[in-house]
């Protein structure tokens, strides 16, 4: 989190993958993201992601970690179940 290999967009597909695949790999990998989301998050509520490659910006940043953090509940469309 927080340096310029962060790509919150790229891990909220990889959030999307990894809990389709299950097992103890999406136990571990979600709780290193979620804990790591959860305890960056701004008093406000937001997050601020500083990338070093393609634009993002709070509110981005925001809506993408919201998302991951909804992981549990919708799947895209293309792996429903």
């Amino acid at each position: 989190w927080g340096t310029h290999d962060a790509n919150l967009y790229y891990n909220y597909y990889h959030a999307q993958a990894m809990i389709n695949y299950g097992g103890k790999e999406w136990d571990k990998f979600n709780d290193m993201f979620r804990d790591e989301l959860l305890s960056n998050q701004g008093k406000d509520g937001s997050w601020n992601q500083v990338m070093g490659h393609g634009p993002i910006n709070v509110h981005m940043a925001t809506c993408l970690a919201t998302m991951m953090l909804e992981v549990y509940y919708r799947f895209l469309p293309s792996s429903a179940k």
